[in-house]
């Protein structure tokens, strides 16, 4: 079956090739051309007085390059480094989707997206096809997504990848429309190989999955924007059971196989929202059901179902623009959990722009969590009720002429999460104030830059206070008429504790940008840390960061 589809994929390829060809014109084009970069680096790293944190070399070789043959652009990607070489999957991929006109190809390391709930940006080696003349709309693609990995007996020095079947799959995908305006239809299937890991233990299970999905995009009255995505999953956790407990799932026999791990499950979001010039109005409905999965996709947030507004309004061309949410969202739709849990989220943005050099953002939200009876019933002693509010001003001041361009930001935030049950444990009480300046100054015909600025935050726990605050200062210098760049920067950093010293880190850093020619860079960058402490907990350590690299552009 797997050399049957890339037989067939190959001459869907080949054909389209060959079309290319015939078209008129195709002459005038260039018949090869080539651009994108190739980049080498390489990286240092020493520690003292702590477990080191990376090794102490490290080299990487990546690239983009892409050519073009008779207006057919063909774009690579490569990414070689030596940490690779210690994994049994290595992150040495590569690719190709060359696209000419309405038709392109996916060949080798890929990673595609049909739909929210179905195929969505899972990496695959395989082959895939899209077609889209004029508002029809057609892709397909067969791939392996995960090659058999046995179980590792000796422990890696850094990571022991976990044992899984080899896993191959298939999706293809049939609609309608433009960019803004279509209807998909996805179907997707995937499948571990139970003879690829033979005496595989006990714990590593064979699956299967089969979805269908639906995802749709309107666009009516220029006004009125209409989304939908939804999907059913079939999911078989381990293959090699034989009963069925659901008697229902029988009818999915057709497309997988079903037995007693068995789910059919559904996850979705729609929404509906009016736009205009001056006014706003959206409404979103979701829902995941609990353990929803797709082998086409890494991770979902499940056991999930929520309902959000969104009004907007913006007034005086653009100087004054309101946002806001509100939403509930709540969990244990399969009503399976002991305690289940709801969210009240809210939110209020507030922009007012007087004027081109100064303006003013207004941020508030409120977000509160509480606890439902589930299975078991819940009194008010565990009952947890929680409300957390935050609060950002952001005070914005540019100025800029021909000389000279001054920047100044001044961002003020408060944290609170407050106990609403006064029989619960009041530890989980917070307060949390930041306060940070920013400078920015740069002399435009000189091309020195200077920036500055000041950092403090002050948490309140019930355990005590803890405070962070301190300066940091930056210099940039372009030079050898703009070819290089040369910027330092420090900062210091003091932290205390119930108005005790704790200790002091310091950051530094350079780094050296030179443009050699038209097609060669060189870049250098080295950051040290230095820290010393006072708390017995904690140890004092440095380290040190440094990397070199060089960077050659394609083509002209």
């Amino acid at each position: 079956m797997p050399l049957k589809f890339i037989v067939f994929f190959a001459c869907l390829i080949c054909s389209a090739f060959l079309q290319a060809q015939d078209l008129e014109g195709i002459g005038k084009k260039k018949p090869f051309e080539i651009s994108g970069n190739i980049s080498a680096f390489a990286d240092g790293y020493f520690v003292n007085g702590i477990e080191p944190r990376s090794t102490p070399f490290n080299w990487r070789l990546n690239g983009s390059p892409t050519i073009t043959v008779y207006g057919i652009s063909l774009p690579f990607y490569f990414n070689v480094g030596s940490q690779g070489r210690s994994f049994t999957q290595p992150f040495n991929q590569y690719g190709v989707s060359p696209k000419y006109k309405w038709v392109t190809a996916h060949l080798g390391w890929r990673n595609l997206t049909y739909s929210q709930y179905t195929l969505s940006g899972i990496s695959f080696f395989g082959a895939g096809i899209e077609l889209n003349p004029g508002k029809f709309r057609f892709a397909a693609m067969y791939g392996r997504f995960n090659r058999a990995i046995r179980l590792d007996t000796i422990p890696q020095q850094f990571v022991t990848p976990e044992p899984v079947y080899e896993r191959r799959g298939f999706s293809t995908r049939i609609g309608f429309g433009t960019a803004t305006n279509f209807l998909d239809f996805i179907f997707f299937k995937a499948q571990d190989d139970s003879s690829s890991y033979q005496n595989a233990p006990y714990k590593i299970k064979p699956a299967e999955n089969a979805i269908f999905g639906i995802s749709s995009r309107l666009l009516l009255f220029k006004h009125l924007q209409i989304h939908f995505d939804g999907a059913l999953s079939g999911y078989t956790r381990d293959l090699r059971l034989d009963s069925l407990s659901d008697e229902s799932l029988k009818r999915l026999d057709f497309i997988l196989k079903t037995n007693a791990s068995s789910q059919l499950l559904f996850a979705g979001n729609t929404s509906i929202g009016y736009v205009s010039k001056y006014f706003g109005l959206k409404f979103q409905y979701k829902r995941v059901d609990q353990d929803y999965k797709s082998m086409g996709s890494y991770q979902y947030q499940t056991d999930l179902e929520a309902i959000t507004i969104e009004p907007s309004l913006n007034l005086f061309k653009s100087k004054i623009r309101l946002s806001g949410s509100i939403g509930q969202q709540k969990d244990n739709l399969s009503r399976s959990k002991m305690i289940a849990t709801s969210r009240t989220i809210g939110s209020v943005n507030l922009s007012l722009n007087p004027s081109r050099k100064y303006g003013l953002d207004i941020q508030y939200g409120n977000y509160g969590v509480t606890q439902r009876s589930g299975i078991i019933p819940l009194n008010d002693t565990i009952r947890m009720a929680i409300a957390n509010q935050n609060v950002n001003l952001i005070n914005r001041f540019t100025s800029i002429n021909k000389s000279r361009a001054l920047t100044i930001v001044l961002l003020n935030t408060y944290q609170e999460m407050t106990n609403l049950n006064p029989l619960f444990p009041a530890f989980i009480e917070n307060k949390v104030i930041i306060g940070n300046l920013n400078i920015n100054y740069t002399l435009i015909k000189t091309g020195v830059n200077f920036s500055g600025g000041y950092n403090y935050s002050r948490s309140m726990f019930s355990q005590g206070i803890i405070e962070l605050s301190g300066p940091m200062i930056g210099f940039g210098k372009n030079m050898l008429k703009n070819k290089m760049n040369l910027s330092l920067s420090g900062g210091f950093q003091s932290s205390r504790f119930n108005g005790n010293s704790n200790g002091i880190t310091i950051n530094s850093g350079l780094n050296l940008n030179y443009r050699i020619s038209k097609k060669n860079n060189f870049t250098l960058n080295f950051r040290l840390i230095k820290n010393t402490s006072n708390n017995p907990v904690s140890v004092p350590f440095t380290e040190g960061f440094i990397s070199a690299g060089y960077q050659y552009t394609l083509g002209k």
